[in-house]
């Protein structure tokens, strides 16, 4: 399905105080040679003819917030998505389908009364310290990005954090440009993203990113991500050509210090 192949492993209760919930859990595992995201996929469900509502964060599941991360090729990442239900009523459905293609779809029937319940063991993320193949052939530079270094400390929460520092040069004609105006970027860790962490007090480079500059100019920016084991960090800056297409243009990778 678009470079991701889903498998729904089954379906639990739980109750939060806005009423009963019904958690569906599934696989997702990248079957590409890219770098894949959920945003292309909708995961829906419905019970007794109608669509049930989407909940986030109303009970501690951590594979409820996984749909926002992304994969390397390869890696596989367990899921959850919650919604409210009628734990009397009838067989609740939940559905995963390419956005735009909703016939090409993985479905799943579940009975309130005989539900198969969470998967045994606990979610973790699982360490693993190789460098994907698509990041290792990756240059540190090219014209228009230069990545610099990296930094790691503790947030004020104690959080493992790591800052990327990296150079933006415009080498447009006669334009002012912002980093943000061609290329983006993300970190990974083990294969999947890493979460950006807003730290209280950012340094400036971290607000750099949107900033135009003038024809021949560089500006140096900056950004924080959450660590979640030891293994190594690779940042990877790319342009975004539309659905499913992404043109890498520089990475790098550090070892955890």
């Amino acid at each position: 399905m678009n470079g991701i192949t889903f498998t729904i492993l089954g379906a639990d209760q739980a109750q939060s105080d806005e009423g009963p919930l019904i958690v569906f859990y599934y696989e997702a595992v990248n079957t590409t040679d890219d770098y894949q995201e959920f945003w292309y996929y909708d995961f829906e469900a419905g019970q007794n003819g109608s669509f049930l509502e989407t909940t986030w964060g109303l009970v501690d599941i951590p594979e409820e917030f996984n749909v926002n991360l992304g994969m390397a090729p390869g890696r596989t990442l367990r899921c959850a998505s919650v919604f409210k239900y009628d734990p009397d009523g009838g067989a609740a459905g939940f559905r995963i389908s390419s956005s735009d293609d909703k016939d090409n779809t993985v479905l799943y029937y579940a009975d309130p009364r005989n539900l198969s319940g969470a998967p045994a063991e606990p979610f973790t993320f699982d360490a693993d310290p190789s460098v994907p193949e698509y990041v290792q052939a990756l240059p540190e530079e090219v014209e228009e990005v230069r990545i610099e270094n990296a930094e790691f400390f503790k947030d004020e929460d104690g959080k493992d954090t790591v800052r990327v520092y990296f150079t933006f040069r415009n080498t447009s004609e006669k334009d002012q440009v912002p980093f943000y105006q061609n290329y983006f970027y993300y970190a990974l860790q083990d294969g999947i993203l890493l979460p950006m962490n807003f730290i209280e007090d950012p340094k400036e480079e971290e607000n750099n990113t949107g900033v135009e500059i003038n024809p021949g100019e560089e500006i140096l920016c900056a950004n924080c991500f959450e660590l979640r084991t030891g293994s190594p960090v690779s940042f990877v800056v790319y342009e975004d050509k539309g659905p499913y297409e992404k043109v890498y243009v520089a990475a790098k990778t550090y070892e955890v210090e």
